[in-house]
């Protein structure tokens, strides 16, 4: 069978309903609004969804409404992409990075039988650039190439018995399927810095604020090269313990920038270094940047330049230029 090109639904409710054809047949969809009061009208349909898993990907592309330029409610979507569990991209803003994360949310929910949800903040509107489109191709079942033999299962219906099942299913088989699938393809990004003494884990959508922030203290040139490192979470949720683990090793001090609240993205990283016994690397995040509120460049800025002040001693590289930073142990 084959879905619609586009359609128009009453609400977003109705829109995420229509992704349940996803359950039953190997075909891809995909739905549109923006959040955080659209995710919410969606959440029944989304949860069902999410517990029955999905054959063909499901990917929900969400108007990240959150920030200065909002004109509702200051919530992020990432607490329902964690109560429901389903994966959430926050794709670095450039075009290219954009649309390839559209491609490798398909795969991630078809890899992992879960649908996902890719967002995209107010400032994505400022990207401009190309990127290079790839050819179409024919869909695999459609109104001339039926579906032969199609299956009932009674054990993707989201009722009881079947939601117990589903609920252990979503641990112990989707959730290490997902965090295999975006370490094997390389889903975060990691950007090597010659300092090996400090560190900084951003979401993707932060991407751009970040550089500008360090181009602001002479830490980053015009083409974005940093001697800070840099690990960018195109997927906020799930982590990756092992990418994370090693972006920390040895590194004296690490700056979270994790925009709004709760600061979700912190705390499992925190955790997961007490699990590892990495005691010695210091987590910093909302003790110098806005506890809620949008990341502009002023607040990043603000929150860089603290956390360079808390850290350590050390030497930063810039080109071929060397710049001394008096830099301090973290207060206690």
């Amino acid at each position: 069978m084959q879905l619609p090109c586009a359609i128009s639904a009453a609400n977003e409710a109705g829109a995420a309903a229509m992704l349940a054809a996803s359950i039953n047949y190997p075909v891809r969809g995909a739905v549109t609004w923006k959040s955080i009061v659209g995710t919410n009208v969606a959440s029944d349909a989304l949860s069902n969804v999410a517990s029955a898993g999905v054959k063909g990907g499901a990917l929900i592309v969400l108007g990240e409404d959150y920030g200065e330029g909002a004109s509702i409610i200051q919530e992020r979507s990432h607490a329902i992409a964690m109560k429901s569990q389903i994966w959430l991209l926050d794709p670095r803003p450039n075009l290219t990075s954009i649309v390839d994360m559209v491609e490798k949310g398909f795969q991630l929910s078809e890899a992992s039988n879960t649908p996902v949800m890719l967002e995209l903040r107010i400032r994505a509107c400022h990207v401009h650039g190309s990127f290079e489109c790839k050819d179409n191709r024919a869909p695999k079942f459609s109104r001339k190439n039926h579906l032969k033999q199609p299956v009932f299962n009674f054990g993707v219906i989201p009722l009881p018995p079947s939601i117990y099942a589903q609920e252990k299913h979503k641990v112990e088989a989707r959730l290490p399927a997902a965090v295999k699938f975006v370490r094997e393809q390389h889903l975060n990004e990691l950007f090597e810095g010659a300092n090996r003494e400090v560190g900084i884990v951003l979401q993707g959508g932060l991407y751009n604020t970040v550089i500008r922030a360090l181009q602001e203290v002479g830490l980053a040139d015009a083409f974005g090269v940093s001697p800070i490192p840099l690990y960018v979470l195109n997927v906020t949720y799930p982590l990756v313990p092992e990418e994370l683990t090693r972006f920390c090793s040895s590194k004296r001090a690490v700056l979270v920038v994790e925009e709004g609240q709760p600061a979700f993205i912190e705390e499992a990283i925190n955790a997961m270094l007490r699990r590892a016994d990495m005691n010695d690397t210091f987590i910093i995040g909302k003790e110098v940047l806005p506890v809620a509120g949008e990341y502009t460049g002023e607040a990043v800025l603000q929150g860089i330049a603290q956390f360079l002040q808390l850290s350590v001693q050390t030497t930063l590289h810039i080109g071929r230029h060397e710049t001394p930073r008096p830099l301090q142990e973290k207060a206690t």
